[in-house]
């Protein structure tokens, strides 16, 4: 099976979870075929270019896929989802897109190696290494198709991992890396370049939008998985207008801000607190996968406390090594910025549908999944309430507040 997130539970539990998405993405994949046939080829690089994105989910938990193929590989290939371990690979695979990496990891070395002509478009960089989510790989420069709504659009020299094996949860990463980060990825091979994303090795579009539908469309209501259009990533050459922007903090593996202050319903709350003297900031780590914020409290401040809105902390949360926790329901107001600017937003579920209101924050002592950083990560549903930039050529993020909930 393919790494499932995990800073929400996984959407896709069991088999006919599976097999229901898969069915629904090849439909949403032939529509989406038959529409290109309508059209011109895509034409030289145009202002911006639209990547479809397709997200599925269940509950409040969702995450976005994207479609690519490799060069050469068959028209009649189709995305999916591994449906289990071992499964044949595919040439045309969707992934997680993940702001919260910063590479891309591939599921399957051997069908990319199966294609026409691979010694003449591939070369492996580093042919015994593994990818951040532990899965051994191959490294490889060549090129990736990405599905638009005008064709595919070719990076040429892209730098990737591929999978050679599941790895210690028996599992394999299909995984779409965003974020910024400074300095690259640094890779254990010697003589391997620096892993960025994959939309850094085109510069002819730095400026990427993450614009996902509004709640209404993208999140379930019922217990079975939905799955979801109308979600995009928008590439642009120039940045558009309206959004707020803020440098990216450097030598950290997350694409961050700082974290400046927290609101809890009615009640401005004292996390993060100042900083000791000599510390750094608190973290605000922008991270659109789809699930509530959380963040690591040790001095106190808010997970001690009762609040209006309690709520049961998910399994996830509590399993994972983050202790002790509390979860809220309760609308949140997060500040966040730089050394200069700041930008407020609020997260209101009462908003949002009412089958997926029941969930805003986990906040732990401990918290496992800030991987010994202090601060919060944003989650995937501040990506329901803003659109989201990131700025490539600059080192920035952006924000731009949106209708969550419109249909």
């Amino acid at each position: 099976m393919i790494s499932p997130p995990t800073l929400h539970a996984p959407v896709l539990k069991t088999a006919e979870d599976y097999a229901l998405v898969g069915r629904e993405l090849s439909s949403i994949d032939n529509a989406r075929r038959q529409r290109l046939k309508r059209l011109p080829p895509l034409a030289p690089p145009a202002p911006s270019i639209e990547v479809p994105l397709t997200t599925i989910s269940r509950e409040w938990n969702f995450d976005a896929l994207v479609h690519i193929r490799f060069r050469e590989a068959p028209e009649s290939s189709s995305p999916c989802l591994w449906d289990s371990v071992g499964a044949p690979g595919n040439p045309s695979p969707c992934l997680i897109v993940d702001s919260g990496n910063s590479t891309l990891v591939v599921p399957d070395f051997a069908c990319i190696e199966k294609l026409p002509h691979f010694n003449e478009n591939y070369t492996i960089l580093a042919d015994q290494t593994n990818e951040p989510f532990g899965c051994p790989a191959k490294i490889l420069r060549g090129p990736i198709q990405i599905f638009t709504t005008a064709g595919f659009y070719e990076i040429t020299k892209c730098v990737f991992y591929a999978c050679t094996d599941v790895n210690d949860q028996n599992q394999r990463t299909a995984n779409f890396g965003l974020g910024w980060i400074s300095p690259w990825w640094q890779t254990n091979v010697h003589s391997v370049p620096t892993m960025q994303p994959p939309l850094t090795y085109d510069n002819s579009h730095p400026h990427v939008e993450i614009k996902y539908a509004p709640a209404a469309t993208v999140l379930a209501t019922g217990r079975a998985p939905k799955v979801a259009e109308r979600s995009a990533l928008v590439l642009r050459q120039a940045k558009p207008p309206g959004y707020r922007t803020f440098d990216i903090i450097g030598n950290l593996l997350w694409m961050s801000l700082e974290a400046r202050s927290l609101t809890i319903g009615p009640a401005k709350t004292g996390w993060p607190g100042a900083p000791a003297s000599g510390a750094s900031p608190a973290i605000a780590m922008v991270d659109t996968g789809g699930g509530p914020v959380f963040l690591s409290d040790p001095h106190a401040y808010v997970y001690a406390d009762e609040w209006p809105q309690q709520v049961a902390c998910p399994d996830w949360a509590i399993t994972s090594g983050s202790t002790p926790c509390r979860a809220v329901s309760d609308p949140l107001t997060i500040e966040l910025g730089d050394n200069l600017h700041c930008f407020s937003y609020q997260i209101d579920t009462q908003l949002l549908p009412e089958a997926v209101q029941d969930l805003t924050l986990v906040m732990c002592k401990k918290c496992y999944y800030m991987m010994d950083n202090y601060g919060m990560n944003i989650g995937g549903i501040s990506a329901l309430f803003n659109y989201i930039l990131i700025d490539y050529q600059n080192g920035k993020v952006g924000f731009m507040t949106k209708e969550p909930a419109l249909i």
